[in-house]
């Protein structure tokens, strides 16, 4: 038996040079084919033909994307190849359901043998079992932590997250270090005792917004914490980078706008002046417009596909505060609309949309445009299903469970 790992023909990459499968943090993948009985050797799309299985691995749409650029681009002949698919990214496969044979939901440990020999799983899709998608599966859950792990899922449940959704918490602390390149933590986890980077997260600009998504830091929390930090010696300065979402469906450029001023103020508040490399502190703050993620609270909400806000802070001003001890800028690395939208054509795809979607993810002339054109354009794609950029009537994802019930919140 001949098992191949498929690498792209990367069309979306993630920052790094090297894409090599040594290079890149496969960490759940490589601990599968460990547990392989078969040996395997790493292939591009050109080779699937000469393989039985073919494992992929999907950490997030942009492998999904990859995938579907690679088998429209290439078009290879599969032969009687099955392809297998897993992964944190796993989780909508109607996009990619022409080129797939098996999905794997959750977590795979000590069963990705029985999957080549034809075992059933309750989070187990097979194309020749379940043709119409039609099945209900699960998202199978840890049983124990693997060896590099500290913790898998999120003690908070903010309702945005697909994280915290979809993986039940266990270990310890908020986030994993194995993908934190310096300490991560939530606010009321973080701790910068000492001079160096860290990583937080605000994710919403106003204490209403950052309520309104389970995310529980008020105003005063942040005032607290950030005066707090005067209280130890410090030789040098703190870079803090602070992780935020823009564009909730109740948000405009107009409230933004208000609620920077705000946050201007809360740093003005607590820059107590003292002067001295040991008490300055940097902040990055980096946004992301928002998506709603399938199993979450807001699944069903809107996505803005209209406002380009890398483009709305560049007009305005990046520059957030600028005092003695405390200064806040605005990180040029805002995804464009483009980039949210075919986020959303993913997790939302259904079979009957899946042609459309192929052809705008193969299409490399659309990512060249400039930001203000590529929706536009995209409006232009004949039969193009935009109902996916509205506020939608049911979960996309109906053969799915995952561990944990949730209730839908609205807009208002």
């Amino acid at each position: 038996m001949k098992i191949g790992v498929l690498l792209f023909y990367d069309k979306i990459n993630r920052g790094t040079r090297d894409n090599s499968f040594d290079k890149l943090p496969y960490h759940g993948f490589k601990y599968i084919l460990s547990e392989l009985e078969h040996p395997y050797e790493v292939i591009n799309i050109s080779q699937i033909k000469e393989c039985d299985f073919v494992l992929c691995s999907l950490t997030s749409v942009m492998d999904i994307e990859n995938l579907i650029y690679a088998f429209e681009t290439y078009k290879p002949d599969k032969g009687r190849c099955k392809i297998i698919v897993g992964g944190f990214g796993c989780i909508n496969i109607a996009s990619i359901y022409d080129y797939i044979d098996i999905a794997v939901f959750g977590r795979a440990e000590e069963q990705i043998n029985d999957i080549i020999a034809g075992v059933e799983f309750p989070n187990v899709w097979r194309k020749d079992r379940d043709v119409g998608l039609e099945g209900k599966y699960i998202i199978r859950q840890p049983d124990a932590l693997l060896p590099f792990e500290s913790m898998v899922g999120c003690r908070n449940k903010c309702y945005f997250c697909h994280y915290s959704w979809t993986r039940k918490y266990i270990g310890t602390g908020n986030y994993d270090p194995v993908n934190a390149p310096f300490p991560e933590d939530d606010w009321r986890g973080l701790n910068v005792e000492n001079s160096g980077r860290y990583l937080t997260a605000w994710d919403g600009l106003s204490e209403s917004t950052r309520f309104k998504v389970n995310k529980k830091i008020s105003d005063d929390d942040i005032r607290i914490k950030i005066r707090s930090w005067y209280d130890f010696h410090r030789e040098a300065a703190v870079n803090l980078k602070i992780y935020n979402i823009v564009g909730y469906p109740w948000e405009t450029k107009t409230s933004i706008g208000d609620d920077l001023y705000k946050i201007k103020s809360i740093f003005k508040e607590c820059d107590l002046r003292k002067g001295g490399a040991g008490n300055r502190v940097f902040i990055m703050m980096m946004f992301t417009p928002f998506s709603p993620e399938p199993f979450t609270p807001m699944e069903l909400l809107r996505p803005n596909v209209d406002i380009i806000w890398r483009d709305y802070f560049e007009e305005r001003g990046r520059q957030v505060y600028k005092g003695v001890d405390v200064e806040c800028f605005i990180l040029p690395q805002i995804n464009s609309s483009f980039t949210l939208a075919k986020r959303v054509m993913i997790n939302r795809c259904q079979l009957q949309d899946r042609r459309y979607i192929q052809n705008v993810l193969k299409n490399k002339k659309i990512d060249a445009l400039k930001s203000s054109q590529q929706i536009a354009q995209l409006r232009k794609y004949n039969g193009f299903p935009f109902r996916l950029f509205n506020e939608i009537d049911a979960p996309p994802v109906q053969y799915l469970e995952t561990f944990v019930k949730y209730k839908h919140i609205n807009a208002d």
